[in-house]
């Protein structure tokens, strides 16, 4: 019984990965781009390649950057790390959230 349950549970989890995958997908695509803070001199960009730009009065700090459905992760250049929480109210408005539930806003500029 158990064995036929999982056969007929099988494309229905498959089906849910995949959206899963496609809701992540599409996450990722919408904060492409370059955006900056709403307060503050802080810019960020990310590109398609994984590549991440941070900069604000003084030098540019780069890295890598992955969005695991609403957890973004950029591990820098340098070794650091940073992980948000991101959500985005709007197509061109972005919320960044740190574990001590502080937020940051930024607007698209490109």
């Amino acid at each position: 019984m158990i064995e036929r349950l999982g056969l007929r549970l099988l494309p229905a989890l498959s089906a849910l990965a995949a959206l899963l995958f496609l809701a992540t997908e599409a996450a990722a695509q919408s904060i492409l781009g370059r955006w900056q803070a709403v307060q503050g001199p802080m810019q960020m960009t990310f590109e398609s390649s994984g590549r991440a730009t941070l900069s604000s009065t003084g030098p540019a700090r780069s890295g890598r950057w992955r969005l695991d459905g609403n957890l973004l992760t950029i591990l820098l250049d340098d070794g650091r790390g940073i992980r948000v929480t991101v959500r985005m109210p709007e197509r061109n408005r972005l919320v960044l959230i740190d574990p001590d539930n502080r937020f940051s806003e930024y607007r698209r500029v490109d």
